[in-house]
């Protein structure tokens, strides 16, 4: 069994990888804003450090490349960069690449353009001017979607003719137009969001200027040839008000992705995955009652049914009554899954008593945690083949999973912290050793099972847990289908009703009228 690390990460993923835009940080603070946006409109993409090598970019096989922003400038010595052999493989597989801020400059100053911090800096909401541009054929949305479904399949044809290699160059169709990227975007002045204090002075050559302001001449430019689009704004944050507009053209129509990813093909994708990951295995877990672990252990019940058994360690350190009120609702989701609740707070008490550093409190918490989980595990004489959580995890791990020979620690991670737990060279810091993510020692030989590592905070209550929001809806559409029925039937009796009345109405005013007929013939007749 193989330990958790990038490498096997990025190698051992199931996801249609021809379809993932790979996010490069360079140390911004909102580098997980770009990877919201992009999934928002319907793209799969991931974030990787911007000191990433050869080895596991070419691992992650990018559909597009995004370069975030970043604080630093980009002609300092020891200002982070893309190495020059990844450099050469995003140019070599024709990869649509899009800078943004930082990343705008980076690609400027590679490609033998320059930068400078002599001129203005810009900082806040501020009005760009879009560039005239060459009159260009331009596809509608629907000839644009079914340019990136075309795509799609061809690049799913050339990864299956090549599944271990990453050799040939990405279908992307034909070469995108000048004016794809701000497609649909009404002009010539845009609204958008400035946080830069270097400027670009000279374009490298083939690159053209998009947009600029009253300050700085160009602020967006793109080489369409070479699939390059830069935009020295920031796309990602909603004071840009045609934003997410730009990230979906850039998906959409540089790069020909098909919008396609989504909670809605999360759950059964997911449920798949889990399957044949566990194949015939027994799972054993630890929850907290959280929303994460709990839609995790979900999963994996949906998935493997009594093949996953649940622990509830109480370390005494929650609300009051809030561990009773844990396993309530533990089962009442799971009714018909072995939950058992450990009472280990006086453990804890004792262990933590004297402790004021937060970070030892996190390492003496998340030793005893798995000290405690180890004891339940052996008490139900559930077969590990001699492999056991000895070491100490994260602090605080929330919740872990066992299968037979190989452990598997499944804290419910987020992507969050998955970005959090990742310190990039240069500006960018780890926030705090986190509990969810990493610190796992080599000797206990894990594999991580990780079922909502890909999702955002809150995405997690979008998955149907127990199946009663999926009954739910369907009793709603039912419900509402039988309105409508009823509505239609009420609308037809109306209508009919108004027929008949409308039918009765002409008949009366014909029988007034022969009446009347008759009436003044007869009066002719007397006179």
């Amino acid at each position: 069994m193989t330990i958790y690390s990038k490498e096997s990460e990025l190698s051992g993923r199931r996801r249609p990888a021809q379809h993932m835009v790979l996010v490069f940080d360079f140390g911004s603070q909102v580098s997980r804003l770009i990877i919201r946006r992009l999934r928002a409109v319907g793209v799969y993409a991931e974030l990787m450090s911007c000191t990433a090598t050869l080895e596991e970019v070419a691992a992650a096989r990018p559909a597009a490349v995004v370069l975030s922003g970043g604080p630093s400038s980009v002609y300092e010595e020891g200002a982070p960069h893309l190495r020059r052999e990844v450099w050469q493989l995003l140019q070599q597989q024709q990869i649509p690449i899009l800078g943004i801020c930082y990343g705008m400059q980076e690609i400027v100053q590679q490609l033998g353009g320059s930068v400078a911090g002599e001129g203005p800096r810009e900082y806040g909401k501020t009005e760009i001017t879009l560039s005239p541009l060459p009159a260009e054929p331009v596809l509608d949305a629907a000839a644009a979607a079914a340019a990136a479904e075309a795509a799609a399949a061809a690049a799913d044809a050339a990864a299956a003719a090549a599944p271990d290699h990453w050799s040939v160059p990405a279908a992307h169709g034909p070469t995108p137009f000048l004016a794809d990227l701000f497609y649909g975007i009404e002009g010539p002045q845009v609204t958008v969001w400035m946080s830069h204090g270097d400027t670009v002075q000279s374009l490298p050559s083939s690159f053209t200027t998009l947009a600029s302001t009253a300050n700085c001449p160009i602020v967006a430019a793109a080489a369409p040839a070479r699939r390059l689009y830069t935009l020295q704004f920031h796309p990602e944050v909603t004071h840009t008000a045609c934003g997410a507009q730009l990230l979906r053209n850039f998906a959409q129509r540089v790069a020909r992705l098909p919008l396609q990813w989504g909670m809605q093909n999360f759950l059964p994708q997911q449920i798949e995955l889990l399957q044949q990951q566990v194949s015939g295995r027994e799972v054993i877990g630890a929850l907290s009652g959280g929303v994460d672990s709990t839609v995790a252990a979900a999963l994996l019940h949906r998935a493997i049914g009594n093949r996953f058994h649940g622990f509830f360690i109480d370390t005494g350190l929650l609300r009051k009554n809030e561990a009773a009120e844990t396993m309530e609702s533990l089962r009442a989701c799971f009714p018909d899954l072995s939950i058992e609740c450990i009472d280990a707070s006086e453990k804890f008490f004792a262990a933590l008593k004297g402790v004021k550093d937060p970070e030892q409190k996190r390492k003496i918490i998340g030793a005893l945690f798995i000290e405690v989980f180890e004891e339940a595990v052996q008490k139900k004489k559930i077969p590990t083949k001699g492999t056991f959580l000895l070491q100490a995890l994260r602090p605080g791990i929330r919740f872990m999973c066992a299968v037979e020979g190989t452990l598997y620690p499944d804290v419910g991670t987020l992507y969050p912290d998955v970005i959090e737990s990742v310190s990039f060279k240069g500006p960018s810091q780890t926030i705090k050793t986190h509990h969810n993510v990493g610190g796992l020692p080599e000797k206990m030989q894990l594999e991580v099972l990780e079922p909502l590592r890909d999702l955002f905070k809150g995405w997690t209550l979008q998955p149907d847990c127990t199946g009663k929001q999926q009954q739910q809806q369907q009793q709603q559409q039912q419900q509402q289908q039988q309105q409508q029925e009823e509505q239609q039937q009420l609308l037809l009796q109306q209508q009919h009703a108004a027929a008949a009345a409308a039918a009765a109405a002409a008949a009366a005013a014909a029988a007034a009228d022969v009446q009347q007929g008759l009436q003044q013939g007869l009066q002719q007749l007397l006179q």
